[in-house]
């Protein structure tokens, strides 16, 4: 299996939240679906994450912004969880680049974001940070 790119379809990867539960990232689509790759370790994420929080509030009920940590320790995603403040879907699989969903989608560095359609096939995706960036796919592809 290649690396996902626009017009693929959602890998379906198995997934994680802190508590344990099993998540499959398939069990979003139904609505636009934000996948946030990010890490404890980047600074930059945070300022992402502040964004994300007001994406998430305006865009509920038509998008599922599910933030995807790439720590292979659990205590660094703990620790980033309570920093950037999330309280949206926030799972992992714990493998990092090498393995799983971030391997799938050529994850190699953060914060790094695939945006899908409804019907969970890739739209968009792409690295860094830009203040309003989010805003500008939502209203290019939430029509």
């Amino acid at each position: 299996m290649g690396i996902s790119t626009t017009g693929d379809n959602m890998v379906d990867a198995v997934l994680y939240g802190l508590d344990g539960r099993e998540y499959r990232l398939s069990s979003f689509k139904g609505k636009y679906v934000l996948a946030h790759f990010w890490s404890m370790r980047c600074l930059v994420c945070m300022s992402a994450a502040r964004e994300l929080k007001i994406i998430h509030e305006k865009y509920n009920d038509r998008l599922n912004l599910v933030s995807i940590n790439m720590d292979t320790e659990k205590s660094l995603w703990e620790q980033g969880t309570r920093r950037d403040a999330i309280v949206w879907a926030n799972l992992s699989d714990g493998l990092g680049f090498s393995e799983g969903v971030g391997n799938a989608y050529g994850i190699v560095g953060y914060p790094a974001y695939v945006f899908f359609n409804s019907k969970g096939a890739i739209i968009d995706r792409w690295m860094g940070f830009k203040p309003g960036r989010f805003e500008e796919k939502i209203n290019a592809y939430m029509v």
